[in-house]
C-alpha cells in the first residue's frame, strides 16, 4: 500500500497540473505510466472510454518510472531559477516576481512581487535569497523581506560574500558598496573611477574587495576599512565582460580592439593566458572552487569551458544552449539547451553525466542542479517550471540519431536519417528494426544503407509496398526492395539535397526534385525522359492515381501539372503550405501551411479544368504545424509542434478529437488509429533546404508510436 501511494504521490506531482484544465489527458498520462504501476493500473480501467472521450494510449513506452518529480505551473513567463544552499528550496523568477517552492512537497512557500528580477540567487548557506529589481533586496524563507534602497547609478553585478552574510555590489558609476545581509546595514562604500563596475566580489581572509571596472582596472580594497590594496590596468580595453575567481585572484575579461577573451592576475595585472574567443559572451563565470572556467556565446549558441587556473580549453558544447550553471560543489554543470534538452555533465571525471528531453513544447530557457546533484531544475519558456530525478534518467537515451524525412511502407513506416541509414518501424508494436548509431527498441535485421551518400533527405513508396525510393542531401537516389531490403539501383540525381520523391504504382518510374529547382521524371533505373523547372521549385510530389500525369506543389502556392513526356507544365492556384497530402483516390488535396492554417482542395476536375476548388478550411490549435495527411477518406489529421493531435471530419470541418502526445513534436504519420510521432529537441528550421528544413547537429530523436482508443 505505501508503495502505491508513493507511486501516486509522484505521478500527482508531476501530473496533477493537468487535472484541472486537461483531466482527459491527466488520465492519458496516467495510462502510459509503466504498466506495474498504481496509475496505470487504475488508469487502465478504461475510464475515459465510459466517458466517451478519445485518448492516446502509447505503444512503445519505457517500463521504468518517469524522471518527472515536480511540475510547477506559472501565471507568468518564468525565466531564471535556483535551487537554495540545502536543496530543499527551489525560487523561479516569473514576470516581477520571484516564487518559492518546496522541493519536497511542491507547494508555494513564497512569492516576491514588484521588485523585479533582473538578478536573484541564494546565499551559499541557509535560505537567504538576494535580488536586483527595482531595489536590492534580500528574502529569508520566515517572510523577511529587506529592501536596500539603490543609488542613482544602476547596479551592474551583486553577489553574497562567500559565508553569506554580506552582500557587495558594484554599479555604473564607479562605486561599490557593501551591505550586512540580514539587517541591509551599510558596511561600505568605496570608489575609484567612473567607469562602470562590471564584477565585484567580497573574498577572505583577509577580508578584501575585489571589483573590475570597463576601463580595464582591478582593484582590491581592504573591508571593512576601504584602504586601497592594489589596482592595475589591463592591456586590453575597453572591456565588456569580467568575471572574478571566487578567491579573488584571478579574473577573465572580454574585451579589447580585436575582441578576444584573457585571463588576468587581479594583484598585478598581468596576463595569465590568452582564450579562444568566439565573439562577445553572453555570460561567463569561474565555478564555485575556481577551478573552471565557462562562457556563454549566444550567437554560436555554444557553451566554452576552460581550465580557471591555466586557461586551457577543455571543451565546447554546441547546440542552441540557452543557460548553464554550475553546481555548489563544481562536480556538476547543468545546461538548457533551447529545443527541450537539459544535460548535467560530469566535469573533471567526478559526479555523473546525463541528458534528458524534458517532452514541453515550449523552448527551455534555463536549467539548475540542486546541491547534492540528484535533481534537476527545468524552466520552459510558456512558464512550465519542472524538477527531474537525476537516478531516473538513463546514461545514453536510446535515440535514432536525426530524423530527416519518413513515410509509411505498409503496416509500418520507414525513417530516413541523417547517418544514411533507413530504418523501419512497426506501427502495431513500436518497434523500430535494423541497427542504428544508437539503437531504439529491439533490433532485428540490417538496416537499408547508402554508404556514398549519407544523410537520407526524402522517401517514397510505390503503391503496391514492393519498392521504396530514397533521395540524400548530396543529390543521390536509391531504388530498394522493401521485402529483401536490397538496392535495385543508384543515380544521381540532383545537384544538391533531393526535396521530394515519388513512384509509380508498380514502382517502374520515379520522380523526383530537388533543392536545384528541378522536377524530373525517371524510367527504370537513372533513365531520364524529361526535367522542368517550376519557379518556386516542388516541395512534394505525387503519380496521379488515375494515370493522368505527375502532380508537383510547391510552398508558394502553386500546384503544377505535368503530363509527360511534354517538357511543359501547368499551374494552378492552392493556399501557401509547406505540408501537402493527396487522398489515395487522388480527389482531394490537404495543403497545411506552418502557421496553423489548413485547407482541403477538391482535385476532381484539376486535369480537365487546370483549376483545383477550395472545400474547406481548419484551424488547428497550438504552434506550428509539422504533420497533415488522411487518416480515411473522411478523416483527416494534424499535429503541430506543441504535441497537439487533431482529427477532423472531412465533410463537415468538424473537430472529431482533440488529443495531446505530451511532448515536443517534429513530424508525424498515422495509419489507421495509430501514429508515429517524432519527437527531439531541434529545431524545424537549420541549414539549407528553404524555410522548413530539418537541419544536423541535434541527434537526439526518437520515434514514439500511439494507439487513438475511442
Amino acid at each position: 500500500m505505501r508503495s502505491e501511494l508513493t507511486e501516486w504521490l509522484r505521478f500527482l506531482r508531476a501530473s496533477g497540473h493537468l487535472l484541472a484544465e486537461r483531466p482527459a489527458q491527466f488520465f492519458q498520462e496516467a495510462a502510459n505510466q509503466p504498466a506495474a504501476t498504481s496509475p496505470s493500473r487504475v488508469a487502465d480501467l478504461q475510464v475515459l472510454a465510459r466517458l466517451g472521450i478519445p485518448w492516446l494510449r502509447w505503444v512503445n513506452k519505457p517500463e521504468h518510472p518517469s524522471p518527472c518529480l515536480l511540475t510547477l505551473p506559472t501565471e507568468e513567463l518564468a525565466e531564471r531559477s535556483d535551487f537554495s544552499a540545502d536543496g530543499r528550496l527551489l525560487a523561479c523568477a516569473c514576470g516581477f516576481t520571484v516564487m518559492v517552492w518546496s522541493t519536497d512537497t511542491g507547494s508555494l512557500v513564497d512569492s516576491v512581487p514588484g521588485l523585479g528580477q533582473r538578478f536573484f540567487r541564494f546565499a551559499p548557506k541557509g535560505s537567504r535569497m538576494l535580488g536586483v529589481g527595482s531595489t536590492l533586496w534580500t528574502w529569508e524563507q520566515s517572510g523577511n523581506l529587506i529592501e536596500i534602497p539603490l543609488p542613482d547609478a544602476e547596479v551592474r553585478c551583486c553577489d553574497f560574500s562567500a559565508d553569506g552574510s554580506a552582500i557587495v555590489a558594484g554599479d555604473d558609476g564607479g562605486s561599490v558598496r557593501v551591505w550586512d545581509a540580514a539587517s541591509g546595514r551599510l558596511l561600505l562604500a568605496v570608489q575609484h573611477g567612473e567607469a562602470s563596475v562590471l564584477a565585484c566580489l567580497l573574498t577572505g581572509p583577509p577580508e578584501r574587495v575585489v571589483w573590475a571596472s570597463a576601463d580595464g582596472w582591478l582593484r582590491q580594497a581592504e573591508f571593512p576599512s576601504g584602504t586601497l590594496l592594489s589596482e592595475a590596468v589591463v592591456a586590453d580595453r575597453p572591456i565588456t565582460a569580467w568575471t572574478l575567481a571566487p578567491d579573488g585572484s584571478r579574473a577573465a575579461s572580454n574585451g579589447g580592439n580585436p575582441v578576444r577573451m584573457a585571463l588576468w592576475d587581479t594583484a598585478t595585472g598581468r596576463e595569465l593566458a590568452q582564450l579562444l574567443s568566439y565573439g562577445r559572451p553572453r555570460s561567463c563565470a569561474f565555478s564555485p572552487d575556481g577551478r573552471w572556467l565557462s562562457a556563454h556565446f549566444s550567437g554560436r549558441g555554444s557553451l566554452v569551458l576552460w581550465n580557471g587556473e591555466t586557461g586551457q580549453q577543455h571543451s565546447e558544447i554546441r547546440g542552441m544552449v540557452a543557460s548553464w550553471r554550475f553546481s555548489r560543489d563544481s562536480a556538476h554543470a547543468a545546461v538548457a539547451i533551447q529545443h527541450g534538452e537539459v544535460r548535467l555533465l560530469a566535469l573533471d571525471g567526478r559526479g555523473r553525466k546525463v541528458r534528458h528531453k524534458t517532452g514541453g513544447a515550449g523552448a527551455l530557457v534555463d536549467a539548475c542542479v540542486s546541491p547534492d546533484g540528484t535533481s534537476l531544475a527545468s524552466v520552459n519558456e510558456g512558464g512550465l517550471v519542472q524538477l527531474w530525478s537525476v537516478d531516473s534518467v538513463a546514461d545514453d537515451e536510446p535515440t535514432l540519431g536525426t530524423v530527416w524525412t519518413s513515410v509509411s511502407v505498409g503496416d509500418g513506416f520507414v525513417c530516413g536519417l541523417e547517418s544514411g541509414q533507413i530504418v523501419a518501424g512497426d506501427f502495431a508494436t513500436g518497434i523500430i528494426q535494423g541497427a542504428c548509431s544508437h539503437g531504439l527498441g529491439q533490433e532485428s535485421g540490417d538496416p537499408y544503407r547508402a554508404e556514398a551518400d549519407p544523410c537520407v533527405t526524402a522517401c517514397a513508396v510505390s503503391a503496391d509496398g514492393r519498392r521504396l525510393v530514397s533521395g540524400a542531401y548530396g543529390g543521390s537516389v536509391n531504388l530498394w526492395d522493401v521485402q529483401t531490403r536490397g538496392l535495385i539501383g543508384a543515380w544521381h540525381a540532383h545537384a544538391g539535397p533531393v526535396t521530394a520523391l515519388a513512384l509509380d504504382a508498380e514502382g517502374g518510374r520515379c520522380v523526383s526534385a530537388g533543392d536545384d529547382g528541378s522536377w524530373k521524371l525517371w524510367t527504370q533505373v537513372g533513365g531520364e525522359p524529361g526535367s522542368l523547372k517550376p519557379e518556386g521549385g516542388v516541395r512534394t510530389t505525387w503519380f496521379s492515381p488515375g494515370g493522368e500525369g505527375v502532380l508537383g506543389a510547391s510552398t508558394k502556392g502553386s500546384l503544377f501539372l505535368w503530363t509527360p513526356p511534354e517538357q511543359r507544365f501547368d499551374r494552378c492556384g492552392i493556399t501557401e503550405a509547406e505540408r501537402h497530402a493527396l487522398s489515395p483516390d487522388g480527389r482531394l488535396l490537404l495543403a497545411g501551411a506552418r502557421a496553423r492554417k489548413l485547407e482541403l482542395w477538391d482535385l476532381s476536375e484539376v486535369w480537365q479544368r487546370r483549376a483545383a476548388r477550395r472545400v474547406a478550411g481548419f484551424q488547428p490549435r497550438g504552434g506550428e504545424l509539422v504533420a497533415c495527411g488522411f487518416v480515411s477518406p473522411s478523416e483527416l489529421f494534424s499535429v503541430s509542434l506543441e504535441g497537439w493531435v487533431e482529427l477532423w471530419d472531412v465533410r463537415s470541418g468538424a473537430r472529431l478529437a482533440e488529443l495531446s502526445l505530451g511532448r515536443r513534436c517534429l513530424g508525424a504519420l498515422m495509419k489507421g488509429d495509430r501514429i508515429a510521432a517524432v519527437t527531439g529537441v531541434r529545431p524545424l528550421r537549420l541549414g539549407r533546404m528553404g524555410e522548413d528544413w530539418w537541419g544536423p547537429g541535434f541527434p537526439s530523436d526518437q520515434v514514439h508510436v500511439f494507439e487513438v482508443v475511442r
